[in-house]
């Protein structure tokens, strides 16, 4: 299974409104994406809470894994989505699953 990992850090200030902002934009991509999985998170381990960023981390997947052609539409919705916020640089990684 092919899944994108997708991080970014924010301004604490700004962290709570960011999350909200990558929640609804993640809702409107299941939408229109019914089996993806989307998911956010948020960085908590001690080094990440001693910050004055946030490192918030979005995660798709689908069964039978993303596909490429997909990625665009996931990546763009975010940049859109996070220009209101000053467009942070985001990371992108992509994974694929071992076979068990």
């Amino acid at each position: 299974m092919r899944a994108l990992f997708v991080y970014w850090k924010v301004p604490r200030a700004l962290a709570d409104d960011v999350a909200a902002s990558a929640r609804a934009w993640q809702h409107s991509l299941r939408l229109q994406h019914p089996a993806l999985e989307a998911t956010l998170f948020r960085r908590t381990d001690a080094a990440a809470i001693a910050q004055d960023s946030v490192t918030l981390m979005e995660v798709f997947a689908m069964p039978g894994g993303v596909a490429p052609a997909l990625d665009a539409a996931l990546l763009q919705a975010g940049d859109h989505a996070l220009l209101a916020f000053g467009a942070p640089p985001r990371h992108v990684e992509v994974f694929d699953a071992l076979p068990r």
